[in-house]
């Protein structure tokens, strides 16, 4: 599978470019070695995913909707992640983060000396949570 990044100003005719290369591909006999049609993506922003399947609906009719297939970034991280077995473990949403930080800080605030007195303070939790995961996003250990 190939892949082609278009990009270029608003109005340059990106996505007419795009979406003339889909009908194109899905008229064409484009296959695998397996004989079937090799599927086509195309990777939107979230937010104009709706927008893109209308368009790709409308212009290659209904044998582009079960070959090509319109998929925002984090579409595609599921599908890859589901694929290749990334999300077979369960990740802390930010209740879960604040329940474990709570429980650390209920153990051990007797032996914070910087914290101590504002460990189990309102907001507290959240602000560190918040810290812990800006730390993590720049990669700060």
């Amino acid at each position: 599978m190939g892949l082609r990044i278009v990009y270029g100003r608003a109005g340059s005719g990106k996505s007419s470019f795009c979406y003339n290369e889909i009908r194109e591909k899905v008229s064409g006999a484009d296959s695998t070695e397996t004989g079937l049609p090799k599927p086509l993506l195309l990777i939107v922003p979230e937010q104009f995913s709706l927008q893109a399947e209308k368009n790709l609906a409308r212009i290659t009719g209904a044998s582009g909707i079960y070959r090509a297939e319109v998929l925002s970034f984090r579409r595609l991280a599921y599908r890859v992640f589901s694929e290749v077995g990334g999300v077979t473990r369960r990740h802390l949403d930010s209740a879960g983060k604040s329940m474990l930080l709570f429980r650390i800080l209920d153990r051990l605030g007797g032996e914070l000396k910087v914290f101590s007195r504002t460990a189990l303070r309102k907001g507290f939790i959240e602000s560190l949570s918040d810290a812990i995961t800006e730390f993590k996003r720049y990669d700060i250990t």
